[in-house]
Order: C-alpha cells, then sequence, then structure tokens
C-alpha cells in the first residue's frame, strides 16, 4: 500500500500566557450542531502515533473562533465519537 501524504491546513493559536504554536487541522465534524476540528501539533504532525487535540468554533462578534475544548465531559463525548467514526472507515486488515 502507498503512504500518502494529507495537505492539512497549518493555524496558528495561542495559549492562555498568549504563546504562539502552530496546529495542523487533520479532521473537522459536527456534533450537536457544533462544529469541532481534531488538530495536531504541527511538530509532532509526522509522527503516526502523536496524539490529537480537540477545538471548537464558537460565534464571537458575529465572527467564527476556534476555541479548545476545556470542558473534559464535552472533550471525552467528542473523542469517543471521532474514535468510533476513525475505526468505522478504517481497515485494519489492509
Amino acid at each position: 500500500m502507498e503512504d500518502k501524504k494529507i495537505e492539512r491546513e497549518c493555524i496558528e493559536m495561542f495559549n492562555e500566557d498568549g504563546k504562539k504554536f502552530d496546529v495542523l487541522i487533520d479532521d473537522e465534524f459536527e456534533v450537536d450542531g457544533i462544529r469541532y476540528f481534531i488538530v495536531l501539533d504541527a511538530k509532532d504532525a509526522d509522527n503516526p502515533d502523536c496524539e490529537y487535540d480537540i477545538i471548537k468554533e464558537v460565534m464571537e462578534d458575529g465572527k467564527p473562533v476556534l476555541i479548545s475544548v476545556d470542558d473534559m465531559d464535552e472533550f471525552n463525548k467528542v473523542a469517543d465519537l471521532y474514535d468510533d467514526y476513525v475505526a468505522s472507515v478504517i481497515d485494519y486488515d489492509a
């Protein structure tokens, strides 16, 4: 099977201290009317074992803004749904 590079959009984010970091959007989907993005730290994106993070889109002053999912119940719900989705589309026997 041929490895294919996936084109991922790189975006800048800022932590609570105002420090900039880059993430790559790996996937996006909607849960309960909220748009979520699966992101990878740009420095670790080539590592197949790197962990992903989840950010979501909210509206601020009529404009979409991406923010971290800080509520662990929300994060776990979305992560479980995403993991189930990935498991349903990947053919592990291939």
